[in-house]
C-alpha cells in the first residue's frame, strides 16, 4: 500500500533547483512580490512552531550589546531604551527586519551578541553596553518559530538539541513518510534553514521578508480548534558568529516594549576574542529603578595580608619550582650589590600596588560571575622579579625569577 502524503517529496536535486530559484529573487522587487513567488516556490511547510511555557519564559535570558562609535555620547544614559532596539530612522535591512522597520536582537549568551558585533569592536577602544533582559508574565501560549532544522543532531550546544527536537517533531506531525520521504523533507527544511545562516547580506531580502510576513500573518491566527489564538512575537536562528552552536532572537518591537524588562546592563570594554570566549572588563554596571538605569562603578577592595606567605619561583612560574615562606619579614632577599632585604620591603621600596592586580584581575573576571553584583576570589599573583637571589645554607647563591603572594578579594557593584 502506498504512503499518502498531502504534498510531494522531491528529490535532493530538484531542492537544489528550487533553492537557487529563491536566492535569484532580485533585491529591487517588493516584499509583496517577494512573498508571491515564494509562496508559489515553498511547496511545504515550513513554520514549525515550538511553546515558550511559563517555566521556559521564566529562566530565559537574552543579551544584547551596543556598540559606540567613536566620539558617540548616549543620549539619555538612564533611559533603558537607549539599550534596547534602534529607532526606526537608524535601521537598515537586516537579516530579520527591513530598511526602517526594527526588531528587537539579541541572543541567549553573553558571549554570542559581541561576536556579532566583532566587526565593530576595537579591541581596548570601544565602548560597548552589555544588556541583559527577561521576558515578563504574559497572554499564553507564547509560541516562537525555530529556525534550526538540518544542522549536526547533538547534546552539545543549544542549536543541536533543537535540531533534534525538530526533526522528532516532523516525525510525530507527519508519521506516515517513509525514510525517503523524510530524508528529501530533511533535506529540504534544511535548505530553507540556510537561507538564514549564510554569510554576507545576499539573502536579507529574502528573509527579512519571511520573518516580516510571520510577524504580521500569523500573530492572532486560530490555532487548529484550539480557543485561543496564536501569540508568535520570537523567531530564533543559529548565530552565524559562533558557527550555528549558538541562538539569535528577533523579537517584534510590540513584544519588546510591553513584556520585555532590563535586568541589568554593564558598561564594558573588550579585550580580546579567544576561540567561543570573550574577554572583556565590566567598569560599571545598571539596573532599573523606578523606570530609570542607575549606574554603579565596579569597586575591588583587598581583603587579607598578601604578605602572610609568599613563594620564590626558582625557574619557571608555570614549572611550580618554588621556596614557600612563612616570614616575609625576614630579611633574606639580597639584590646584586648584596643589599637584603624582606619581601614586604621589596614590594614597598619597587612601589608595587596588588591593589592595581586585582583590579585588572578582576576587571577581566567579572564577567564569569554576572548572576552577582558582589563575590569574592582567591588567587595568587607572580611579580617578575630581577637581579634577587637567596643564599643557601651552603653559601651558594640562587637566583629567584618571581615573588609570589596570595591575594584574597571582592568585586562587584555595591548597590544600596
Amino acid at each position: 500500500m502506498d504512503i499518502q502524503i498531502p504534498f510531494k517529496v522531491l528529490s535532493v536535486s530538484e531542492y537544489d533547483v528550487l533553492f537557487e530559484d529563491i536566492k535569484a529573487i532580485p533585491k529591487k522587487y517588493s516584499p509583496e512580490q517577494i512573498l508571491a513567488i515564494l509562496n508559489r516556490t515553498l511547496i511545504h511547510p515550513a513554520v514549525i512552531m515550538q511553546e515558550i511555557n511559563k517555566e521556559s519564559r521564566d529562566i530565559t535570558n537574552i543579551y544584547r550589546v551596543r556598540v559606540l562609535k567613536e566620539k558617540e555620547i548616549i543620549n539619555d544614559i538612564s533611559d533603558p531604551q537607549e539599550f534596547s532596539y534602534p529607532p526606526k530612522e537608524c535601521c537598515k535591512l537586516q537579516r530579520c527586519n527591513f530598511e526602517g522597520e526594527p526588531v528587537f536582537y539579541g541572543a541567549m549568551d553573553a558571549n554570542t551578541p559581541l561576536e556579532e558585533a566583532k566587526k565593530s569592536i576595537m579591541l581596548g577602544k570601544s565602548i560597548c553596553y552589555l544588556s541583559k533582559w527577561g521576558i515578563k508574565e504574559c497572554p499564553e501560549p507564547l509560541w516562537c518559530q525555530r529556525m534550526f532544522y538540518g544542522l549536526p543532531e547533538n547534546e552539545d550546544y543549544v542549536a543541536g538539541v533543537f535540531s533534534t527536537a525538530l526533526r522528532e517533531g516532523i516525525r510525530k506531525i507527519l508519521p506516515a513518510l517513509s525514510k525517503e520521504q523524510m530524508d528529501g523533507m530533511s533535506y529540504y527544511l534544511k535548505k530553507y534553514q540556510e537561507l538564514f545562516t549564510s554569510p554576507g547580506e545576499e539573502n536579507y531580502h529574502i528573509t527579512a521578508s519571511i520573518v516580516s510576513d510571520l510577524f504580521k500573518n500569523y500573530h492572532g491566527k486560530e490555532l487548529g480548534n484550539a480557543p485561543y489564538h496564536i501569540n508568535m512575537p520570537i523567531f530564533t536562528y543559529p548565530s552565524i558568529a559562533r558557527n550555528k552552536e549558538s541562538l539569535n532572537y528577533a523579537i517584534t518591537t510590540e513584544f519588546a516594549d510591553e513584556y520585555l524588562y532590563l535586568k541589568y546592563v554593564d558598561k564594558i570594554i573588550v579585550k580580546s576574542f579567544e576561540g567561543d570566549r570573550v574577554n572583556y572588563a565590566i567598569s560599571e554596571r545598571g539596573i532599573v529603578e523606578n523606570g530609570k538605569v542607575v549606574w554603579v562603578k565596579r569597586e575591588t577592595k583587598l581583603l587579607n595580608d598578601p604578605f602572610s606567605e609568599a613563594r620564590l619561583f626558582r625557574g619557571e612560574v608555570m614549572n611550580n619550582e618554588y621556596y614557600a615562606v612563612k616570614d616575609t619579614d625576614h630579611k633574606f632577599l639580597r639584590m646584586s650589590n648584596d643589599k637584603v632585604m624582606s619581601i614586604r620591603d621589596y614590594f614597598k621600596m619597587n612601589s608595587i600596588d596588588l591593589q592595581e592586580y586585582i583590579d585588572e584581575l578582576s576587571a577581566k573576571e567579572v564577567n564569569d560571575y554576572n548572576e552577582s553584583n558582589v563575590y569574592e576570589k582567591s588567587t595568587g599573583i607572580a611579580i617578575p622579579v630581577e637581579n634577587i637571589y637567596i643564599v643557601n645554607k651552603d653559601n651558594t647563591r640562587e637566583k629567584i625569577n618571581a615573588i609570589g603572594v596570595s591575594v584574597h578579594y571582592s568585586t562587584g557593584f555595591h548597590f544600596d
